[in-house]
């Protein structure tokens, strides 16, 4: 996967992933909206005709439950993302950390090769 100059880490796959799940749920949200508006609507004229109103109850009790659940998994979705407080300056820190980091590994590594490299000279099979 090759890195555009401006990458910018928090946006890993896993951020667009959570994004994407975030962005599906306020969808599905705004559809449970709609749908049990359009609902209550044709049961209130059903209703006053024939002076029914359990299926009503039902139906906002459903609703009720699916909006609810929805704007539980919105609240943990948004809790899940990054801080607003992680700044381009913080980034830019880890980075520099962590390709630290990466060369010290990479430098015992290069010791265990040549270590390894020179025990094979040494006792050949």
């Amino acid at each position: 996967m090759k890195l555009s100059s401006n990458f910018n880490p928090i946006w890993s796959d896993k951020m667009a992933d959570r994004l994407t799940q975030l962005q599906d749920a306020v969808t599905q949200m705004s559809d449970y909206f709609c749908n049990s508006i359009g609902i209550l609507q044709q049961n209130q004229t059903t209703e006053t005709k024939e002076g029914g109103g359990e299926s009503s109850t039902n139906n906002a009790t459903l609703f009720a439950s699916l909006i609810s659940q929805t704007a539980t998994d919105i609240e943990t979705l948004i809790e899940s993302l990054p801080d607003q407080e992680y700044t381009p300056e913080k980034q830019e820190e880890t980075l520099k950390n962590l390709v630290a980091e990466n060369q010290v590994s990479g430098e015992k590594l290069r010791q265990v090769i040549n270590e390894a490299a020179a025990a094979m000279k040494f006792n050949p099979k």
